[in-house]
């Protein structure tokens, strides 16, 4: 292993975002937050992630920087997203990045991020990575719409277990945090975007209608960028565009 990686393992928590805002002054940079089960696990758009207790990983990293420009905060997430996927190529597995940070193996959803910023006088201070990955769990219910597992998605069937591929995923993350070429970063997320350069049906949040477009890019502060059929190249925030799968 590259590095000492500091990792705080819970039984039992309402969610490890929570944890680590609580105490954040008493976690240093890079510290990972863990969870067996969580109460009140966190998902994008203000909904919940259920995970089975004990099969999947759940958890949390913390960032702390300096002179980072709150401009480039996408990049983190960008960062992220790629640690993910590197990890899952370890098991054969060329996941996607569905826009801004789901990650999906075909049309299916392996792993949720959910990223909380602290700015500080236009500087990023903070980042409190949530992350859910599923590891060994193939059965949902309907509390999620396309899920999938390692376990699913492995010819192998797993067991996986989260202590070990948690070490291997948080090296995996790191090693893209680290990164000093913010370039490369958003050359490799645009590679690396489900859909990209591809037509698909999308909803237009904003007015409620449905058109087809492909997906281009992002800018640099994060907007996704979707070109119609017509060549109109269209900019969506979070919240404004709904994929249909």
């Amino acid at each position: 292993m590259k590095r000492n990686i500091a990792i705080k393992w819970f039984k039992r928590i309402d969610s490890t975002n929570n944890e680590a805002i609580r105490n954040i002054d008493d976690y240093d940079s890079m510290t990972v937050i863990a969870a067996e089960s969580q109460t009140a696990g966190k998902g994008q758009r203000g909904n919940g992630w259920y995970s089975e207790a004990g099969m999947n990983l759940t958890f949390s990293v913390i960032v702390k920087f300096e002179d980072f420009p709150a401009s480039e905060q996408f990049t983190v997430s960008q960062a992220v997203s790629l640690g993910i996927c590197d990890y899952l190529r370890r098991f054969g597995l060329e996941a996607k990045i569905k826009w801004p940070n789901d990650i999906y193996v075909g049309d299916r959803k392996i792993c949720g991020i959910l990223i909380e910023n602290g700015v500080r006088s236009g500087s990023l201070a903070r980042s409190i990575i949530g992350i859910g990955l599923n590891l060994n769990q193939t059965e949902w219910g309907t509390a999620a719409p396309n899920p999938t597992s390692l376990a699913a998605e492995c010819p192998d069937g797993g067991p996986y277990f989260p202590e070990k591929e948690l070490e291997t995923l948080v090296c995996d993350i790191f090693s893209r945090l680290d990164s000093k070429d913010n370039a490369e970063i958003r050359a490799g997320y645009k590679r690396k975007m489900y859909r990209i350069d591809e037509f698909h049906e999308y909803e237009n949040k904003k007015d409620g209608g449905k058109f087809y477009g492909k997906i281009i890019g992002t800018t640099e502060k994060g907007t996704l960028l979707v070109q119609d059929r017509e060549g109109a190249v269209k900019e969506f925030a979070f919240k404004e565009i709904g994929y249909i799968i």
